[in-house]
């Protein structure tokens, strides 16, 4: 008995089904994954982006603290030039938990031009508030007139 070999009909599309339908799914599998580790990125690049910008706003918020509460650092520096006073960070409030404070006397001359006070009559004392948190710092510059 011989059996007559079957031979593939060109034209028969059964099997071009199955085909199809594997590229679409390896395209699709390829698809899901790639938006999955893009949205696993941009997640984290956001979290970041929030603590950078929380301990920015912390950081700000030392110098507006020490800007305020000013009295008692401005006369433990006295008018020794580049004096310092570190903020305890037992004092700061809960907000400020973990934020580095200092406040420095740069200089005493007079004051800025334009200010309303007379050369003649009061001395600026200019100060350098520096703020810390984690990897933010802000320096900022004030300063105060006395009477002379």
């Amino acid at each position: 008995m011989f059996h007559k070999r079957h031979r593939p009909d060109p034209m028969n599309k059964e099997g071009m089904v199955l085909v199809l339908v594997l590229l679409v799914l390896v395209a699709a599998v390829i698809i899901g994954t790639t938006v999955m580790r893009s949205s696993t990125i941009e997640t984290k690049i956001v979290g970041n982006e929030r603590i950078y910008k929380q301990d920015f706003y912390v950081a700000e918020s030392g110098i507006d603290y020490a800007l305020a509460t000013s009295a008692i650092p401005m006369s433990s520096i006295g008018l020794t030039i580049n004096g310092t006073y570190s903020y305890s960070s037992l004092g700061l409030p809960v907000i400020l938990s973990g934020t580095n404070i200092n406040l420095r006397l740069t200089k005493i001359t007079n004051p800025p031009v334009g200010s309303g006070f007379s050369v003649d009559d009061f001395k600026a004392h200019y100060y350098r508030v520096a703020s810390s948190k984690s990897n933010q710092n802000i320096d900022v510059g004030a300063w105060k007139a006395f009477p002379k």
